[in-house]
């Protein structure tokens, strides 16, 4: 982890570190500002910042941002900003009708001054973000801004970051720490996770053993974590809580730099913490409460009308704390199964005459919603507000998978996504450094390129029921607040960019030269981050006519070796220059090296080349971007074990050749994990055609019967010589789990590798 013993600086160095010693913040024709300006133009000449700059609005309603947004200049190059209708050198425009989305603005600098124009006065403040990005320092310490005009709106409304504050417990100054990072890059709703099973963390009048015995227990951290080395456990008394004084200051502060505080309150499941100050909350007895696990479901009595009243008076006394419209409610999983229930429970249940036990929760759930409708606010819930919500402004954050998010905006839900897979940071983002509780790592660019549009050709409106992105920061395995920023940054930059700019025309190699210019505000803030990852990224490129070639990349832009007959890489191995050929059939292995010589992890890939390399792909339904490799010619690139998923729709997807072939085999395997929810096809059918309209099935197998055990099943067509151009596979989802599975009825998902033409 980076450790920062800056802690007093001359003036000189303060802005260097802050803003950088360079030229220009212009590199070869793009800005270094992120998240990315949605379009700009670039013009000869700088701006020269004085030491002290007027400012004129053209209304009074600007002037509180204003005063913001020259509070972040005087921080960031020690320019104090006046009110001044003469001569100013910045004029703010609140124009009504500017054809902007909300919290847009346009901002021209030139040589003689900079211009501010907004629809809303949020977009005062991104634009003075703006600015500070595009700042620099000389040699000299002369600071300028490039003369530019810009054009920079959000793509979506909600651009978020969950925090949860239960497991473990950071302070006000930590949140105040985050909220400010969150606007420097455009972020705007901190959901703030406030009960879990770890900690109830707001004060409730009313109720005030919640804080009094939920905010505190005998356990530091989880028991993995000392397995880790995270953190010890003596024992000792551990917790804390947020007085309601404390957290309106903090909305008042969050609200300042255009971030909304979203509270949330676990209602229905994770409710340790809240039951062992209030025994009738859970049909779990106290005493088996008292035990150290924290991540054991622990549902909340259905059945008790006591409990309507405490939820009742807790969203009371919440919304006189957050002005934000929304409160989440969780609802996530609710696994109680009907002999754990209390008999207030299976009265209910009979009494409405309910037949399972999802019936009686979406029946809570239901109910829950109203009393925060009857009280001016809205429901936001984890992935099944679908299930049980009938008011179509209650909102959906999609933590388990994207498939969660089409079944939410099939019932006209809007959504945030937020797939932990890829969005949450508990997952390593470098093997070298924190280890992580959960295998696995997701790096920077796996982050950055993942796209969170439900849109597909089927459903072309569903995008507009997409309201946002979010990355989640559960802190089971943070048990300080430094950890969490290391497992948050830089990853949470890439959020911030696919929020603000969209999906549309991402370059990686652009996007990880401008994040590497916000690591400078990250140390001046005593934010801790990640160093990039070592993981060796492989893509297939097109070399010639017909030939084709494997990149090796890391994010870290580290030195990599390879062998290329299965032998696991050394120091000694070939030193990756330039793209390797494909040819024939081979095992690759490689390996990144950090900068003492030592090697990361080995990563293996089979190489395989086919007819199909590379071919045009398109796709009936939308695949699935949060479970294996989001890109359209995964299928084809040659490289074996990367496998395009889907959730819920059948896998159906068409190849062009680009020319007519004889094929002798078509190939398809089937990636089996019951465990995952990941089953073969009930059936998968081939058709060809040699000229994209006039289809022939050449071949239709099913498999009726669900393999209960991890396998791949593979599907071989031969058909002798056969002309052909265009090849459409279309395999039928399960989707669904079986009864017998573990968690039945959720949803399932197909694994498809390589299409393999010969």
């Amino acid at each position: 982890m980076r450790d920062f013993p800056i802690r007093v600086l001359s003036l000189f160095v303060f802005f260097v570190l802050f803003l950088g010693c360079k030229d220009s913040n212009v590199e070869n024709g793009n800005l270094d500002v992120l998240p990315k300006v949605v379009s700009s133009e670039i013009i000869d000449g700088v701006y020269v910042v004085s030491n002290e700059l007027r400012v004129a609005t053209n209304t009074a309603l600007l002037r509180e941002v204003v005063k913001t947004g020259g509070e972040l200049l005087h921080e960031a190059a020690g320019v104090t900003l006046k009110r001044s209708k003469e001569s100013p050198n910045i004029r703010v425009v609140l124009s009504r009708g500017l054809k902007l989305n909300l919290e847009g603005y346009r901002l021209q600098v030139s040589e003689d001054g900079i211009v501010i124009e907004v629809k809303d006065k949020k977009g005062v403040l991104y634009a003075f973000q703006t600015l500070v990005q595009l700042m620099t320092m000389d040699e000299t310490g002369q600071i300028s801004i490039p003369c530019v005009n810009i054009v920079d709106y959000p793509k979506y409304e909600y651009r978020c970051l969950d925090v949860d504050v239960c497991r473990h417990f950071y302070s006000i100054e930590d949140l105040r720490r985050i909220i400010k990072v969150m606007s420097h890059i455009k972020m705007n709703k901190l959901v703030l996770e406030l009960s879990d099973n770890g900690g109830w963390r707001v004060e409730i009048k009313s109720y005030p053993d919640l804080t009094n015995i939920g905010a505190w227990r005998s356990s530091i951290g989880f028991s993995k974590n000392q397995k880790l080395g995270l953190n010890k456990d003596d024992g000792s008394r551990y917790g804390g809580y947020y007085k309601q004084s404390e957290l309106r200051e903090l909305v008042r502060y969050a609200k300042k730099l255009n971030v909304e505080i979203i509270p949330k309150v676990e209602v229905s499941n994770h409710i340790k913490a809240a039951s062992m100050a209030y025994p009738f909350l859970s049909c779990i007895d106290r005493d088996s409460l008292s035990g150290k696990n924290m991540e054991v479901n622990h549902p909340v009595c259905m059945g008790n009308p006591k409990v309507f009243e405490f939820w009742d008076a807790v969203f009371t006394e919440l919304g006189h704390i957050f002005d934000s419209p929304y409160i989440h409610v969780g609802g996530g999983y609710m696994p109680a199964v009907y002999e754990q229930l209390c008999d207030k429970c299976h009265s209910h249940m009979e009494e409405e005459h309910f037949k399972t036990t999802e019936e009686l929760q979406d029946h809570f759930m239901a109910d829950i919603e109203k009393i925060i409708y009857k009280q001016g606010k809205r429901l936001l819930g984890w992935n099944k507000v679908y299930r049980y919500s009938t008011n179509p402004k209650s909102m959906a954050m999609v933590w388990e998978s994207t498939g969660a998010g089409k079944l939410n905006v099939l019932k006209h839900h809007p959504v945030i996504i937020c797939p932990h897979r890829k969005y949450s940071f508990q997952l390593a983002q470098n093997l070298k450094g924190l280890p992580s509780r959960r295998k696995g790592v997701v790096t920077l660019r796996d982050v950055y390129e993942f796209d969170p549009n439900l849109n597909e050709k089927k459903r072309r409106s569903a995008s507009k029921y997409v309201k946002g992105v979010s990355g989640i920061m559960w802190t089971g395995s943070s048990p300080t607040f430094d950890i969490a920023c290391y497992r948050m940054f830089p990853r949470l930059f890439a959020i911030a960019e696919s929020g603000w700019t969209g999906y549309g025309n991402k370059d990686w190699n652009n996007f990880n030269a401008r994040q590497k210019n916000l690591i400078p505000y990250l140390e001046k803030n005593e934010i801790h981050f990640s160093q990039l990852a070592h993981k060796v990224d492989f893509r297939t490129i097109s070399v010639g006519k017909s030939q084709f070639a494997l990149t090796l990349s890391t994010d870290a832009g580290a030195p990599i070796r390879y062998t290329l007959d299965g032998a696991e890489p050394t120091i000694e191995s070939t030193l990756y220059t330039k793209p390797i050929p494909i040819k024939g059939k081979r095992m690759l292995k490689a390996a990144a090296f950090y900068p003492d010589g030592s090697m990361a992890k080995v990563y293996g890939k089979q190489i395989h080349e086919h007819k199909g390399l590379m071919a045009k792909t398109s796709f009936r339904y939308m695949y699935s971007s949060d479970q294996g490799v989001f890109r359209p010619d995964v299928l084809v690139d040659g490289i074996r074990n990367d496998f395009q998923t889907i959730e819920l729709e059948n896998m159906d997807v068409t190849l062009d050749l680009g020319k007519v072939v004889d094929v002798y085999r078509i190939n398809t395997d089937w990636l089996v994990r019951p465990n995952r929810s990941v089953f073969e096809p009930r059936s998968v059918r081939y058709m060809v055609s040699e000229d994209g309209e006039t289809y022939k099935m050449i071949f239709q197998e099913g498999f009726p019967i669900e393999n209960k055990t991890n396998s791949v099943r593979s599907v071989d067509c031969f058909p002798g010589g056969m002309k052909m151009r265009y090849i459409r596979v279309v395999a039928k989802n399960r989707r669904l789990n079986p009864e017998w599975h573990q968690f039945p009825n959720r949803y399932s998902w197909l694994f498809l590798d390589e299409i393999v033409i010969e």
